[in-house]
């Protein structure tokens, strides 16, 4: 083990209090994992994680003398969450495993945190920091690693992973974020057990791949598993256009525009064989999610260059997530720049207008049926490609005329 002193900075603004009143029993409490790794890259960590020799009814007993809520959902795994002044804090006993069958980890309390420390997957996440004394405790290497770009697992590659075998994505995710270059010792031994991806659930596997694709660089990432075999086990995909990804990350990098979850998803599924709004579903995407999606991909396959002001129009008044169809067109290379930055230019804050037929005033009409629906969607076309200028009178003008 090496201890580091330096002095670490975290944007809670709960934790030393936590801390301290946890230690005031005389057993000992740290800040561990992603939080310590991220405060030595000077990366602000959403979530400030506590391991601690404390037993979870333990814990609670100190919370509650201290009139700190919390939530026990996680007490099975020896996780209690503290809340406090609106921040949530996870407290986790250490632990150390007795066998896993690659999902579920049979685990036994301890009071060692090298011992916790070797059961975690990576050594950048193995790290433990006391601010009262100001120590980084690196029970693995992990310090060094992160100066040399390396994700590295603990250990053995292939026993890691054998524990569970979300770690496979993991390790693609991490490389992703804090390596320049992938370990080949680990990346060969994802190769190896890939195909127990399957044994994983599928709420799991997309909780991964989303937090994949938020990563900065995901491109590459993604690229990677598909060459080596990764992707297809878990995703309907066979191909990946990397370079419709990367089109879309320099147009909206440029322009200060975020891509959504949902417009990156769709280039991804751009290729799929047979896409369905069900098959995302059963893919664990909410039904919205799984529309959205399946729309985009729909509306850029169908996108025309001789039609696309219509088209864009429409986009921008039928949703409100217009933007992602603007992007996901110019990925494939249906929209050049120029044309998509002046749409938006012209419409990103523009008000929308209000169709002003409805139905009622076709049933006036005496219309009724299939047929309301029908004249609706075709006078709504017309106005759009007037540029919403035509009112009720002039509309149903032209539907006689239709009619007629």
């Amino acid at each position: 083990m090496v201890i580091i002193k330096k002095k670490l900075t975290f944007s809670s603004s709960n934790y030393l209090q936590l801390l301290s009143i946890l230690n005031k029993s005389g057993r000992e409490s740290r800040l561990i994992g992603g939080c310590v790794r991220d405060a030595l890259l000077n990366i602000t960590s959403a979530d400030i994680d506590i391991a601690t020799t404390l037993l979870p009814q333990q814990v609670i007993q100190i919370l509650t003398d201290n009139e700190i809520s919390f939530l026990t959902m996680g007490v099975n795994f020896g996780t209690i969450t503290a809340r406090i002044n609106h921040e949530q804090i996870e407290i986790t006993t250490l632990r150390r495993d007795l066998s896993s069958n690659g999902r579920h980890p049979t685990v036994i309390y301890t009071e060692s945190f090298q011992e916790d420390a070797q059961r975690r997957d990576f050594t950048i996440n193995s790290l433990s920091y006391c601010p009262f004394k100001q120590e980084i405790y690196d029970y693995y290497g992990g310090i060094n690693d992160l100066k040399g770009d390396y994700v590295i697992f603990i250990g053995d590659p292939e026993t890691r992973i054998k524990e569970d075998y979300l770690r496979i994505l993991r390790f693609f995710r991490f490389s992703g974020r804090f390596g320049s270059k992938f370990d080949e010792k680990g990346l060969n031994a994802c190769i190896e057990l890939k195909q127990n991806l399957l044994s994983l659930s599928k709420e799991r596997i997309k909780w991964e791949i989303d937090k994949i694709i938020a990563t900065n660089g995901f491109e590459s990432i993604l690229e990677l598993m598909i060459k080596v075999g990764i992707l297809q086990i878990i995703l309907p995909v066979s191909y990946i256009d990397v370079k419709a990804l990367e089109t879309v990350n320099c147009f909206t990098k440029e322009r200060n525009i975020r891509v959504s979850f949902h417009a990156k998803y769709a280039l991804i599924f751009y290729s799929a064989d047979d896409l369905s709004i069900e098959k995302l579903i059963g893919l664990k995407f909410s039904k919205s999610e799984a529309t959205t999606i399946f729309n985009i991909i729909e509306f850029t396959k169908n996108f025309s260059k001789s039609d696309s002001h219509f088209l864009l129009k429409k986009a921008w008044l039928e949703n409100f997530n217009y933007l992602d169809y603007v992007i996901a067109c110019i990925g494939i290379g249906k929209l050049e720049a120029t044309a998509a930055e002046n749409f938006i230019s012209a419409y990103r804050d523009a008000h929308k207008p209000e169709f002003p037929v409805n139905g009622n005033d076709l049933t006036n009409q005496g219309m009724y049926g299939e047929a309301i629906g029908k004249s609706l969607a075709y006078l709504k076309n017309e106005w759009i490609k007037n540029n919403f200028t035509q009112n009720k009178s002039q509309l149903l003008a032209i539907l006689n005329d239709y009619n007629e």
